[in-house]
């Protein structure tokens, strides 16, 4: 869903306005892209936990009776009902993303029950790590895998919740038959449609837990080795002389543009080169 807000023609330049465009990844976890050109908004809270990330330009950010100057790459926190405001640097222009998500989604996410909420040490905060979570998860989204995203997702609170909150990180634990129930799923289930929280319940782990878990023990996240077993199951497709719109389908990729992106990252050849190759196509 995209919305254009504009207001009148300023005289220093361009319409002023604001441009958004909102995703929803979950119910209760919502993703906003705004370019803003001298504009200004009021005083405002939201329901859930905001994480920001100026993407381009300058804004001026107001939380907690402070107005901070922030910048591209500068991550903005706010709380569920915490006053704020942010508005153009000299009638300027800039971009950001920001993350909206309530406190039910954020338990759902990685929580366990019982666990402290979120409390930001900071309002505004310049992180080159979480920063570039936030560019890849947004990034992610704009790909259209929701698997994807939503591991990005995961990764990014854990960051957050290391670098800017006095809620503890939950601790890590030993969690081997869980971890590898999650790899026999993933790897039964792979030719079909599952999620992140598909495979966290199959393994009876919250999903920050199993991206952890997993990739300690097998050196890669449940979403890289889903793609890496749909990519094995479409070489077996094209062996056998299935067109690669097939192998697609029978791998569980979307289409097969999807699986030509993946299909080339993983092994450094398209899957129409693959089965030249093999004297299959």
């Amino acid at each position: 869903m995209s919305e254009t807000v504009e207001g009148p023609p300023s005289a220093a330049g361009p319409r002023r306005g604001a441009h958004s465009r909102l995703r929803q990844l979950a119910p209760g976890v919502e993703f906003v892209t705004c370019e803003c050109t001298d504009f200004s908004f009021p005083q405002h809270v939201h329901e859930g936990y905001t994480i920001g990330r100026v993407i381009a330009g300058r804004e001026v950010f107001s939380a907690r009776g402070c107005d901070e100057n922030a910048g591209p790459g500068t991550l903005y926190y706010v709380h569920p009902d915490e006053a704020h405001s942010g508005r153009s640097v000299e009638r300027g222009s800039w971009r950001y993303h920001s993350l909206y998500m309530t406190g039910e989604a954020l338990l759902d996410l990685g929580g366990m029950p019982g666990s402290p909420a979120l409390s930001f040490r900071q309002s505004v905060l310049d992180n080159e790590r979480v920063s570039t979570a936030v560019a890849t998860l947004f990034d992610r989204l704009e790909q259209g895998d929701d698997f994807d995203a939503a591991e990005a997702l995961v990764e990014l609170m854990g960051l957050v919740r290391g670098t800017n909150s006095d809620a503890a990180t939950p601790p890590s634990y030993r969690a081997g038959d869980a971890v590898e129930r999650a790899r026999n799923y993933i790897r039964d289930a792979s030719d079909q449609s599952i999620s992140l929280d598909d495979i966290a319940r199959e393994a009876r782990l919250n999903p920050t837990y199993l991206i952890g878990a997993f990739r300690e023990r097998h050196g890669l996240t449940p979403h890289a080795y889903l793609v890496a077993c749909r990519v094995l199951t479409a070489r077996r497709q094209l062996a056998e002389g299935q067109s690669i719109a097939d192998a697609a389908v029978a791998a569980g990729f979307y289409d097969q543009s999807h699986l030509t992106r993946h299909f080339r990252r993983l092994t450094g050849l398209t899957p129409g080169g693959y089965a030249h190759a093999i004297g299959a196509g």
